[in-house]
């Protein structure tokens, strides 16, 4: 109670004595300080990109309408199969409908083994897995081994979704290589590549519907 009392008769003379302005502004600036404090931590951790290295891993897994061990099926499942060398990786998209991350790379194009992209320039293309938009986890696909490195040359074998953005929607589409003879061994499989019953009809149905937009 005599806290109350003190309080009160605390407040009183600072009405009496004109300094109740002084104390609200005050009183302003402290939340001005402690807002703008609070916006700049938010603003730090949207650009904020921790080491993905440093990450722990969750793996993804997902159902196919082909075999992605198979070379043959991949490639018959590929609009564009090429060589390039990876400039930049350039971030991630957190836009595809099944809620999952894709890394996003600007790959230089430098000899076409399916399909035509211009040899010299740079293409955007994006590779399911990535960082998770908590930016707590790299989620990773099953049975995904590789992913690109800046400078490194791979083979990609890639689809195209119906926004025209090369894809690599699954694991077993950038391919290392460092002698001829596996480069030999993706263009026989693009002459014998197989495409299953299932995937003709939804192969068929996809470019009725939008095509290949890179073409």
């Amino acid at each position: 109670m005599m806290k109350q009392v003190c309080i009160t008769q605390y407040l009183e003379i600072i009405f009496l004595t004109g300094k109740w302005s002084l104390v609200m502004k005050k009183i302003t600036i402290l939340i001005l300080v402690i807002a703008s404090a609070i916006l700049l931590s938010a603003v730090c951790w949207y650009f904020y990109t921790p080491d993905p290295q440093k990450l722990p891993v969750s793996t993804m897994t997902h159902q196919y309408i082909y075999d992605i061990s198979s070379k043959y099926e991949t490639m018959g499942m590929s609009d564009y199969v090429f060589v390039g060398t990876v400039e930049k990786m350039e971030g991630y998209s957190y836009t595809a409908a099944d809620g999952c991350p894709y890394t996003l790379y600007s790959i230089l194009v430098d000899q076409n083994l399916k399909g035509e992209l211009p040899i010299g320039d740079s293409v955007m293309i994006q590779k399911i897995g990535g960082m998770d938009k908590s930016k707590q986890y790299m989620m990773i696909e099953e049975d995904d081994v590789v992913f690109p490195e800046e400078g490194k040359r791979y083979i990609f074998a890639a689809c195209v979704n119906k926004e025209g953005i090369l894809n690599l929607p699954s694991p077993n589409r950038v391919i290392e290589f460092e002698k001829e003879d596996v480069l030999q061994e993706y263009k026989e499989a693009i002459q014998n590549e197989t495409q299953n019953e299932i995937v003709q009809k939804t192969w068929d149905a996809r470019n009725h519907v939008y095509g290949k937009k890179l073409e």
